[in-house]
């Protein structure tokens, strides 16, 4: 079986915002599915590993778009695993219309962990030699690795959500696509209007869940980039509580 799978799409129009791009959090879903049907016609997607009472986690994501794709465009997503190592695997995708033009590129970064505990899984340990298949460390995944985001200080708070019943995915904690999605609401129209948002990252720490409250401070580190951390309470204080993400937003 080939090391790259190829998955294909066309841009909805109700997956679109108002300037009748792709959405990123419907991007977001499409990697992560593609990830999924990658893993699962190799024998190590989610149902393989939840029925030993295992499931996959999105530890880091990065999406770095030159151009996007707008209304009625096909865009193809191909993926491949860079390499493995005891407890994380590393993922990559293209972006692009499957006639040359390359939309742009992503990197993600999983983990498996034991159901119940929510500990890591020894990944060599679990799946043997399954992986040396399919990983393709020669493939070029050409944009930039993921930033060293620090913790913020000086940050101010710039939004509070109740975390809703829409927020929960399989896994009884907050969606990985549904932190990107608040994030980029964080942002005015008129910002989009004069700026297009060309990258985003994505650290997961910690997870959240229903009824918990999340907390978004933000930091402009320059006229592009902001910071934003993602913390849990138990109740809606603006007293800082547990960083679940980090984040960085870069806009040009």
């Amino acid at each position: 079986m080939n090391k790259v799978e190829t998955t294909r799409h066309i841009v909805d129009p109700f997956h679109t915002d108002y300037k009748k791009q792709l959405s990123w959090e419907t991007l977001g879903v499409d990697l992560l599915n593609a990830a999924e049907n990658h893993a699962a016609l190799r024998g190590f997607g989610m149902k393989d590993v939840n029925d030993v009472n295992y499931t996959w986690v999105l530890a880091r994501l990065v999406i770095e778009l030159d151009t996007t794709p707008v209304v009625y465009q096909d865009y193809h997503i191909d993926t491949w695993i860079e390499n493995v190592y005891s407890l994380f695997t590393n993922r990559n995708y293209a972006i692009h219309d499957g006639k040359g033009t390359v939309y742009g590129y992503a990197r993600s970064i999983w983990s498996t962990i034991n159901y119940e505990t929510r500990k890591p899984v020894d990944l060599i340990e679990f799946h043997g030699k399954e992986f040396d298949a399919y990983c393709a460390p020669e493939i070029n995944c050409p944009i930039a690795p993921y930033s060293r985001i620090k913790p913020l200080s000086g940050a101010e708070i710039v939004k509070m959500h109740k975390v809703n019943y829409s927020d929960i995915d399989m896994n009884g904690h907050v969606n990985s696509m549904k932190y990107l999605q608040h994030l980029r609401d964080i942002f005015s129209l008129e910002q989009y209007r004069r700026q297009r948002l060309r990258r985003v990252e994505l650290q997961y720490q910690k997870e959240s869940y229903y009824g918990q409250f999340l907390q978004f401070f933000m930091k402009k580190e320059s006229d592009n980039i902001y910071d934003v951390e993602i913390c849990r309470t138990d109740d809606e204080t603006h007293e800082k509580g547990e960083v679940c993400v980090r984040a960085r937003l870069i806009f040009e």
